[in-house]
């Protein structure tokens, strides 16, 4: 598809998915106007054909001069004021007197959307909020919307990814080359309510919901986080493997928490990988056994992406306790986010140098780690930690820490450490951490070693 057509389809389905007609609103001279549209085009002429001057993205504004037709002639406001006015002409349906916001996107994805119309609202959620997140999330709407069976099969039997260049993607990869702050409401943390997970998704943690079932949670009502300071706890560095969703809320809340600027440079293009295991153990001198728990022939990477370095403009603090309920803080200059990492046996825990404060405990020694609000009292504060062990049996046992960070008698953090029955590694070791947000239990991590050898 050329660059041409796709932007044809771009602008039919922004024009068919704006949720009011916005051509039939008044606009009153030098009203200040905003793009509806996740990607316009601002024209010199008012038609379709002539010449773009400028791509504006979501709620960018724009001072209303007059109509023509069907076309808004607009200058462009936010620009030096001792450069000349810059005008130019865009269809007056991508326009609005209020800016687009959140809930309102929201609404709109909640709803049966096509796969096209899909990707342009997701693609307006980034410019309206930028992050990591909605990044990924349009880089996923983009296969949904232009892979199809044929091509998926095709990318597996040529032995290569079949994406194209996108410009509105790369215009979001500058973006966040140039850096954003992250917004509160924009950290997604890829976990939900505990009772959901038991209830609604017991295939995906059935050690979980095995645990629950011997373990008794404590009694909770609010307390240390309240319903808009949920934190992005860092899964455990010692079991598991990475999943890139984890990877992506911990460095956009570490963003928000902290309110600190990240850059993002892409250092690896989306690529084809056979039996990524086996590959890497036909190199080692002893062979091993392995189970491979993935598909054998895959496309690594979201769209056309496969690995992300990522670079705090200032270090942001990631805080944590230890067993003994001393409080650690840590300085994070950069991450790594490696699409690779949670396939199989090939990944594993999130990498990233660090340097523990002055004064704090070590942070090699904390049970549990978290971007977002710190723990009061700095280095001499002490948060109470109850350790308890429940079972009988080996791979019934269930460890458990329970953590009240502000000593109110209310427990904050539980965390659950367990074993399962491996099938080839000598022993397996699974990790939850569960969080009191708000007066309710929240799943905020759970992590597995994988079952290798």
């Amino acid at each position: 598809m050329t660059t041409t057509n796709f932007y044809s389809l771009t602008l039919c389905f922004a024009l068919l998915a704006l949720s009011s007609d916005s051509s039939a609103q008044q606009f009153t001279k030098a009203s200040t106007l905003y793009v509806h549209a996740s990607r316009a085009s601002l024209r010199d002429q008012p038609q379709a054909t002539a010449t773009v001057l400028d791509q504006p993205v979501t709620n960018t504004q724009f001072k209303f001069l007059e109509k023509t037709g069907d076309w808004c002639q607009l200058a462009a406001l936010n620009v030096n004021a001792s450069a000349p006015e810059r005008r130019g002409y865009m269809a007056c349906s991508l326009l609005a007197t209020q800016p687009l916001t959140m809930k309102m996107v929201e609404a709109q994805l909640s709803g049966k959307l096509d796969a096209k119309s899909r990707l342009d609202w997701v693609s307006r959620a980034f410019w309206i909020s930028p992050s990591l997140a909605h990044w990924h999330g349009v880089g996923v709407a983009l296969e949904n919307a232009y892979l199809s069976p044929e091509t998926r099969i095709a990318e597996i039997t040529k032995t290569r990814p079949m994406r194209y260049k996108m410009p509105e993607f790369e215009a979001m990869k500058q973006k966040l080359a140039t850096g954003i702050v992250v917004a509160a409401d924009a950290v997604h943390i890829p976990y939900s309510a505990l009772s959901q997970v038991l209830e609604g998704n017991d295939k995906a943690y059935p050690l979980l919901k095995s645990a629950r079932q011997r373990v008794k949670l404590p009694a909770i009502k609010p307390s240390f986080f309240k319903k808009d300071e949920m934190p992005v706890v860092v899964p455990s560095e010692k079991y598991g493997e990475t999943d890139p969703l984890q990877t992506i809320a911990l460095i956009d809340g570490l963003s928000a928490s902290n309110h600190v600027a990240y850059r993002v440079k892409v250092t690896a293009a989306a690529r084809y990988a056979f039996n990524l295991q086996m590959n890497d153990m036909a190199k080692l001198q002893s062979p091993r056994l392995i189970r491979a728990d993935s598909p054998l022939d895959m496309i690594i990477g979201v769209w056309d992406t496969a690995a992300l370095q990522v670079s705090f403009d200032k270090p942001p603090v990631l805080h944590g306790v230890t067993v003994r309920g001393e409080p650690t803080a840590e300085e994070i200059p950069g991450m790594q986010l490696d699409y690779m990492s949670g396939i199989g046996c090939r990944g594993g825990p999130i990498h990233f140098n660090s340097r523990s404060l002055a004064a704090y405990a070590k942070s090699a020694a904390a049970i549990v780690r978290w971007a977002g609000k710190p723990v009061a009292g700095g280095p001499t504060a002490r948060a109470q930690v109850k350790s308890r062990q429940f079972g009988k049996e080996a791979l019934e046992l269930v460890l458990a820490h329970e953590i009240d960070l502000d000593n109110d008698g209310i427990v904050d953090f539980v965390i659950w450490q367990g074993r399962y029955e491996p099938q080839v590694s000598g022993a397996g070791i699974w990790v939850a951490v569960l969080g009191n947000i708000n007066g309710q239990w929240m799943l905020l991590s759970y992590a597995a070693d994988s079952d290798c050898t």
